[in-house]
């Protein structure tokens, strides 16, 4: 599992199109047009790094960048250093210094200072391995360098979506019901916003897709709102296309009682940043209702018109201003979130003037959620028993304190080229129905809409992004048709499947 947000880093891509490590320990979130570096990462060993990833741009105004890791020892005792050394496809593009000594003490920190100094134009990758007494050893810190002639682009992905027609399509759901999605806003009275110094009460906005009842009318709803997405262009001056969506603006429910999966996307991410999977799982007869985190998500639009912006900057541009004490009102803020979502389901379900009044089946509710919007999940899945299920999506860990369930999870992964030692842990706290997707060879944007928008800048393996969306799609619906609605395991839940070359699986009996 990986750490962060939404469209992650399409300005600066954290994991470039070459290749970066995977070292799942926590958010990554920041980026720039020149260099990139995180402000916060979290350790369950006796080494913590911030941060665990280094991207640099080099071009014809900036010659050679410079980027510092710190080492820090959260263990009792001292950590010897056995060496520090850059190792990976590219060693030769990158040099390190550092000031770590034979060993760190207790408590106590150091600094490595990574170079890129480029010798070609392209884009470069390596290591940054540190070889150590801790139990973990050896920490590997991903490098990833671009060098270019002139100014170095934004990134691949937001010039391909730059490229794109003036209007383009969401991809077309697989599933045989009419999908309809609706905006909601909703105020939880018993919380203050943690974000906000006056008192105000938590005010969210949710979107839901849905089976529609057949022969309605069909309005197309919007992508996002007008407001929402010139912010977004605005944010990265880049033209984005008009989307089209597969929903039915404000369409009647159909007659029945659906499984409902909420959903919370990563750090910065907003509500519709997934709209691929969420279409098609209402096109499939489930009620998806995704959350805005305000104060965090890039961009709320509410329905007075007013429109909150993040306090983190946004994973198009920039996260800022996220340190652990941070981490954790959001961590705490984002879990409140779910929890009136869960009381919210409830009163729509009994309320006769509610759309979904006798719709919802409350018995049956998962939840998902990417990057940062993994961890949520899981943490909901622990502290309420309304949850049956949950789907992490490239998830931060848990710490320690995560305890064991035995309550069905999958965890769909990309690119993944071994299991980490919290990964591992994790694995071993899944008492109950688990399966771990890996797709080989793509990234932290994979399982975002990035795959379709950015189509053929993000990186999906060998499989095509049509191929790669059709695997997500498939194997988050035969998960929820298992153990939502009780259907016998389909064969993508017990076996590899041929037709996802890329999609490696991890099955409840196997330890990795």
């Amino acid at each position: 599992m990986a750490s962060h947000s939404g469209w992650q880093c399409l300005h600066a891509g954290l994991r470039n199109a070459e290749r970066f490590e995977r070292n799942h320990h926590g958010i990554r979130g920041t980026c720039d047009a020149a260099v990139s570096a995180a402000t916060i990462t979290t350790s369950n060993g006796t080494v913590k790094l911030v941060p665990y990833a280094l991207q640099f741009v080099s071009s014809k105004y900036v010659r050679k960048t410079q980027l510092d890791t710190t080492l820090t020892n959260v263990g009792s005792g001292a950590l010897t250093i056995a060496s520090i050394a850059i190792a990976g496809q590219n060693p030769d593009t990158f040099t390190q210094t550092n000031d770590c000594g034979a060993a760190v003490a207790a408590g106590k920190s150091c600094a490595i200072q990574v170079t890129f100094t480029p010798k070609a134009l392209g884009s470069f990758s390596a290591l940054l391995v540190i070889t150590d007494s801790a139990a973990d050893s050896p920490q590997k810190v991903a490098l990833s360098g671009s060098a270019c002639r002139q100014a170095c682009p934004k990134t691949v992905a937001l010039s391909s979506i730059a490229s794109l027609p003036m209007s383009v399509s969401t991809p077309a759901p697989s599933g045989s019901q009419v999908i309809g999605t609706r905006v909601m806003q909703v105020t939880d009275a018993e919380r203050v916003d943690p974000f906000v110094a006056d008192g105000s009460k938590r005010q969210l906005m949710l979107r839901f897709w849905y089976p529609a009842a057949p022969g309605s009318a069909c309005p197309r709803a919007e992508y996002t709102t007008p407001a929402v997405w010139s912010y977004f262009a605005e944010l990265t001056g880049v033209r984005l296309p008009r989307v089209r969506t597969h929903s039915c603006l404000d369409a009647p429910v159909a007659q029945a009682a659906f499984p409902i999966v909420i959903f919370s996307p990563g750090l910065t991410a907003t509500f519709t940043d997934y709209t691929f999977l969420f279409e098609d799982l209402a096109s499939r007869g489930y009620i998806v209702v995704s959350v805005d985190h305000t104060h965090e998500a890039t961009a709320v639009a509410f329905a007075d018109g007013r429109m909150a912006t993040s306090f983190y900057g946004s994973h198009l541009t920039r996260v800022e201003r996220l340190d652990e004490r941070a981490l954790a009102v959001t961590e705490s803020a984002r879990l409140g979130d779910v929890q009136l979502i869960l009381d919210e389901l409830q009163r729509l379900n009994v309320r006769r003037d509610s759309a979904f009044a006798a719709h919802l089946d409350t018995a049956a509710i998962a939840i998902a959620g990417h990057s940062l919007g993994g961890l949520t999940a899981l943490q909901a899945l622990e502290s309420d028993p309304r949850i049956r299920a949950a789907i992490v999506m490239e998830g931060v860990m848990p710490d320690a304190a995560f305890s064991e369930t035995d309550r069905p999870v999958l965890l769909l992964d990309a690119g993944r080229e071994h299991w980490v030692a919290d990964e591992r842990a994790l694995w071993s706290k899944l008492r109950g129905p688990r399966l771990a997707v890996n797709l080989r060879n793509s990234e932290h944007l994979t399982p975002s809409d990035a795959v379709w928008l950015a189509h053929g800048a993000v990186r999906t393996g060998s499989m095509s992004p049509e191929v790669a969306i059709a695997a997500m799609r498939n194997y988050v619906a035969a998960f929820l048709d298992a153990y939502l609605q009780g259907r016998p395991p389909d064969r993508l839940l017990t076996q590899r499947s041929p037709d996802y070359p890329d999609a490696e699986i991890t099955l409840r009996q196997q330890v990795p």
